[in-house]
């Protein structure tokens, strides 16, 4: 009986790890992009942190203050490159679950893309 839960576990460990989405892989992706007029990088990452932790609860956010003065939010499904422009914040949010059709019924996009509305920023159509 042990040996069949700790094959298990492996297995689903392994399934996981594969499944997860790489910085890479995900930027080869049309990102949605979202802008926000005021503030910094670092300052709206953290807000956006904030606002996911209370949404995914079972995920991990990986922040990344970059020596670029941008920032990257990275979880297992989904990345945030946070850029600072001439007018404010571009954020580009890359998704390994879905294409741009399928995201705006998924439930995950739908957690993400309300975060980042709470933080102030706003999707271009």
């Amino acid at each position: 009986m042990k040996k069949y839960l700790v094959i298990s576990i492996m297995v689903f460990i392994i399934g996981m790890l594969v499944s997860c989405a790489s910085p890479g892989s995900l930027r080869q992706e049309i990102p949605f992009i979202y802008t926000i007029t005021k503030g910094t990088p670092h300052d709206f990452s953290h807000c956006l942190v904030a606002q996911l932790d209370e949404r995914f609860t079972t995920s991990t956010h990986i922040l990344r203050d970059n020596p670029d003065g941008s920032a990257t939010i990275l979880a297992y499904t989904f990345l945030l490159d946070i850029n600072k422009e001439i007018s404010g914040l571009k954020i580009l949010a890359y998704f390994s679950w879905c294409n741009r059709e399928e995201c705006r019924k998924n439930l995950g996009f739908l957690d993400v893309n309300e975060s980042l509305n709470n933080c102030g920023a706003k999707e271009i159509k």
